[in-house]
């Protein structure tokens, strides 16, 4: 073609219906004549640097291979770059777009401005605008009106048809679905964002999912944990569900599936699960600790507690919840049998206790009358639960009443008996 160069090398071709192409060096490469069924339709300006086997299809302005082997430039690429490599192809109607090098990457057609840094067998699909997978093995990025997609690196990942600005960092087999808007896989494996999302995140981990339409949500890390709710979290852990609204769950197991729910859960392999909006819901069999860090109770506060507004604590007391329903004896006479005393705490810092002089009872006292009082904690103390004492105080005094009842009725049948002799011994 018209002002068309060959350095050197040996078995390079420039067709017919070229402009301004040059092949600086190397062996068996070729740049294709334009078909010219318009004015400027032929090839203009492209270079291929050296390397074998390269070849530039016609009908592309300024399309460029600068070495490497058998990598291929289709026809309409205009403005595009293979740097190097081997069996790299930029397909047609594909514009400024770059494969820096690696083996047998491949850019679809109609890509405007997408990259490739290099690495191997990694796809960019048609339409994928403004993307780039910069390296690893076997990644597939976007298509059919993708935009400003970024897969990182790793093995396997994907970004499906019509998403925008997401990214995948690395990692393998991990997948952005499609519909999906700023939405990012950090990494990790076998990781999963659903359709229909926008500014979804999993940091990395392992099986993780975010299901369709639930925008806003994230996961952390972890494996098998789910967000599929909008506005979600799961920050960690394993086998975690958030479900609602809003939701949060985290440990292992926890189920908010629940709008407004924040569950967590602890080792046990059994699920916990929210049964009701706003709830907050914690299994945690080694104890909540507020200002300690070695609860002995479920609930240990160290400190105050207050609950404003009054009330009582609840119990279920339903009768068709009870069975075996049996009246108390001898209430008053164990009663009397504990000993209240005044004491004051060895130690009371050490145990979360207060300082100076207590009332109170001794819990190996308590044990020998009411056993079911007195259990003993993780630290081997003994420990006081006062349970039933309602019941008890009243039975006491429903006995004391009767006592003292009888007390009465006897004393009021002597004190007929006087009054009936003194009424005798008058009359004589």
């Amino acid at each position: 073609g018209p002002y068309g160069t060959v350095s050197g090398g040996a078995g390079n071709l420039i067709q017919s219906n070229t402009l301004n192409a040059t092949i600086s060096g190397g062996s068996g490469n070729r740049i294709a004549g334009g078909f010219l069924l318009t004015e400027g339709s032929e090839a203009r300006g492209g270079t291929i640097g050296g390397g074998e086997n390269n070849a530039i299809d016609g009908s592309g302005d300024a399309a460029s291979i600068s070495g490497g082997s058998s990598n291929w430039i289709k026809y309409f690429a205009r403005g595009s770059t293979i740097a190097g490599g081997a069996v790299n192809t930029i397909s047609e109607h594909t514009t400024h777009a770059v494969i820096a090098g690696g083996i047998s990457n491949y850019m679809s057609f109609y890509n405007v401005g997408s990259t490739i840094g290099g690495g191997f067998k990694n796809t960019t699909g048609s339409d994928a605008r403004y993307s780039t997978i910069a390296g690893g093995a076997g990644n597939a990025g976007g298509g059919r009106d993708s935009l400003g997609i970024t897969i990182g690196g790793g093995l396997g990942n994907q970004t499906q048809i019509y998403t925008t600005g997401t990214t995948i960092a690395g990692g393998i087999s991990n997948v952005i679905s499609y519909s999906t808007v700023g939405s990012t896989i950090g990494g990790g494996a076998g990781n999963f964002i659903g359709p229909h999302g926008a500014s979804l995140t999993i940091g990395g981990g392992s099986g993780n999912r975010i299901g369709a339409s639930s925008p806003y949500s994230t996961i952390s890390g972890g494996y098998s944990n789910r967000a599929n709710g909008p506005y979600s979290t799961v920050p960690g852990g394993r086998l975690n569900l958030a479900g609602g609204t809003d939701s949060f769950a985290a440990g292992h197991r926890a189920q908010a599936t629940n709008e407004g729910a924040f569950v967590w859960a602890d080792l046990q392999d059994a699920d916990f699960t929210s049964t009701g909006t706003n709830q907050f819901l914690i299994r945690a069999s080694g104890g909540v600790g507020i200002g300690t860090e070695s609860p002995q109770f479920a609930l240990h506060v160290n400190g105050d507690a207050g609950k404003p507004g009054g009330g009582a604590w609840s119990v279920a007391s339903d009768a068709r919840l009870k069975k075996d329903v049996r009246p108390l004896e001898q209430a008053l006479a164990r009663l009397l049998q504990l000993h209240g005393v005044t004491y004051e705490y060895r130690d009371a810092k050490a145990i979360h206790e207060l300082p100076g002089q207590q009332t109170g009872m001794i819990a190996q006292e308590v044990e020998k009358v009411f056993p079911e009082w007195v259990e003993s904690g993780r630290d081997g103390m003994k420990r006081l639960s006062v349970r039933g004492f309602e019941a008890l105080a009243v039975e006491a005094l429903r006995e004391l009443r009767a006592e003292k009842d009888a007390q009465i009725r006897s004393m009021e049948k002597r004190l007929a008996a006087i009054e009936a002799k003194l009424a005798g011994d008058d009359g004589k």
